[in-house]
């Protein structure tokens, strides 16, 4: 995560130095795929998820990743004027991008 520091301009150096990174075990990389929810039971999904006790905000962030197929990163940082800017409401504004564009 120090690489997210650095772009983020949040930190100028490792501290801790190169050494550390030696000394830990690489991390595994799984790339796993979960299973997908057939398109007959979403309906019912969200009936699940509007009948939870979680806040309103939660149930409408998960309605949207359903319904858009959003990343979730996309659906918390998402905003309503967005949606009215004449542009898709998944599209990501440029400052967002890797590329620099939407």
């Amino acid at each position: 995560m120090l690489w997210l520091c650095w772009a983020h301009g949040s930190v100028e150096q490792n501290v801790a130095g190169e050494g550390l990174d030696g000394a830990l075990p690489a991390m595994p990389f799984d790339k796993a795929h979960f299973r997908a929810l057939p398109y007959q039971e979403v309906g019912a999904a969200l009936e699940t998820v509007d009948g939870s006790k979680a806040s309103k905000a939660a149930k409408l962030c998960l309605r949207f990743l359903i319904l858009t197929a959003a990343r979730s990163g996309e659906a918390r940082e998402w905003h309503p004027r967005r949606a009215h800017e004449g542009r898709c409401g998944s599209s990501r504004p440029a400052e967002r991008c890797g590329a620099g564009r939407s």
